[in-house]
């Protein structure tokens, strides 16, 4: 399973890299649409506990890869587990990335922290005061992100890759991140995040489900960013290693 865990990882953020670099490129045009091709929620009740379920489709093309299933888990009660997270070539062409969890669960990990992404930098999303974001692990060092707060849920999850421990030499600390809307409201962020420090940059999607609060501005890409991305990107080809996911 681990290898096949990196086989996907490599292929997956091949493609999305190349999608970066290509939407950057051209102007900033309809960036987080090439990335994001499908966010859909839904909830549902299973044994008498509500579940929530994120499923999102990202562009990766025709390609299709092997699954991934890792398990949520409650990082404070050993056997616990919150849900799952899994990773699985669509065959509508891209991969889909599937959230699935546990709603009552969610305040039992409230002390796990999630306002921040792996680089220590706040997450890209504008949460109510009174929302307790948590962050819970799924494999070494990459996260899902859930909260909930009257009517609105947040779904996220930040991927961490060994490789882009390069990634701040090209474009220094930094997060890039582009908001989406899809045709049911649903609305969210999707981009990269880097970090000086190793085993903390990579790729996240942040989805908010029943959202009424502003939307944070979301700050434009410099020239030296897509830049530095694009030289990254290069670096990655031609090294011909497999990304593995942290």
């Amino acid at each position: 399973m681990k290898n096949r865990s990196k086989l996907f990882a490599a292929k997956l953020f091949h493609v999305i890299l190349l999608s970066f670099s290509l939407a950057l490129t051209s102007c900033g045009k309809d960036i987080a649409g090439q990335l994001v091709k499908d966010v859909r929620f839904s909830s549902s009740t299973e044994d008498g506990r509500p579940y929530g379920t994120l499923t999102m489709v990202l562009g990766t093309g025709s390609v299709l890869l092997p699954g991934v299933e890792l398990p949520i888990n409650n990082p404070y009660v050993p056997g616990m587990v919150l849900g799952t997270f899994s990773l699985h070539g669509s065959l509508t062409g891209g991969t889909e990335v599937g959230i699935r969890f546990d709603f009552d669960q969610i305040p039992e990990v409230e002390q796990a922290e999630g306002r921040l992404l792996p680089n220590g930098r706040p997450i890209p999303v504008a949460l109510p005061q009174e929302a307790k974001p948590v962050a819970i692990q799924v494999q070494e060092k990459s996260r899902v992100y859930l909260a909930r707060v009257g009517g609105m849920t947040l779904v996220g999850t930040a991927l961490v890759l060994k490789e882009f421990d390069l990634l701040a030499h090209f474009v220094g600390q930094t997060d890039v991140f582009f908001p989406f809307v899809n045709e049911t409201g649903l609305r969210g962020v999707v981009g990269l995040f880097s970090s000086n420090q190793p085993n903390q940059s990579g790729i996240a999607v942040f989805v908010e489900v029943g959202a009424t609060h502003p939307a944070p501005p979301i700050p434009p890409v410099t020239r030296s960013v897509a830049a530095g991305l694009s030289k990254f990107m290069k670096r990655i080809q031609d090294a011909g290693k497999t990304l593995t996911l942290q």
